[in-house]
């Protein structure tokens, strides 16, 4: 599976990660990303994200680290995570 970035006609980015992740893995979206952010500022529009976390697989610290430089890097108004907890009572 591969990662996925697109505008939501909602009016935010939508950002889907999904299977194992490298450094490279996440700086490709990135590109996207800063267009997509530039994109809602030119019109005058709040720059919010969704990351979608749900569907991720194993990371490394590498991986980790492009998404903390991503994140960093974007100028957005606000930006939300999303994960999927799975808990199991016995």
């Amino acid at each position: 599976m591969a990662n996925s970035i697109l505008y939501n006609p909602e009016g935010y980015i939508e950002v889907k990660i999904e299977g194992d992740q490298t450094y490279m893995s996440f700086m490709n979206i990135m590109p996207t990303a800063m267009d997509l952010m530039e994109e809602l500022q030119r019109k005058g529009q709040r720059r919010l994200g969704i990351v979608d976390l749900s569907k991720e697989g194993s990371f490394t610290p590498e991986s980790n680290r492009a998404a903390m430089e991503i994140m960093e890097a974007l100028n957005y108004d606000n930006l939300q995570c999303t994960v999927q907890i799975e808990c199991y009572l016995r």
